[in-house]
């Protein structure tokens, strides 16, 4: 069981750093310059216009990305509860500290 939870907690961790790399990419192709041919004088200058168009587009993509995360870390911290919980209850049947406190001591203390 607590091969399950460890499990669990190392795939979330692995998609929130997906979630963080492809919100990097979305900023960065909103940062990339588009070239606008139809600015007239009295408009906007082309970068102005790129730079909201392209922001505009990023909001649009890291909302989706926002919640992902959120819940990723939800599972993420439901999965060390379960973990600890489990270690806890072993080592309380065991009578006396195991290496799996050592393991979330670490953890504690180095968070991914």
């Amino acid at each position: 069981m607590q091969y399950d939870q460890t499990l669990a907690f190392a795939e979330c961790q692995v998609m929130i750093l997906h979630v963080r790399n492809a919100r990097l990419a979305a900023i960065e192709r909103a940062m990339l310059p588009a070239l606008r041919r139809d600015a007239s004088p009295g408009q906007q200058t082309t970068e102005e216009r790129e730079d909201i168009d392209g922001l505009l587009l990023a909001v649009a993509e890291l909302l989706p990305l926002e919640r992902y995360e959120r819940r990723e870390f939800a599972r993420r911290r439901r999965a060390m509860r379960m973990l600890s919980r489990q270690i806890l209850d072993a080592s309380l049947t065991n009578e006396g500290p195991s290496e799996n406190w050592v393991f979330l001591r670490e953890l504690a203390l180095h968070p991914p």
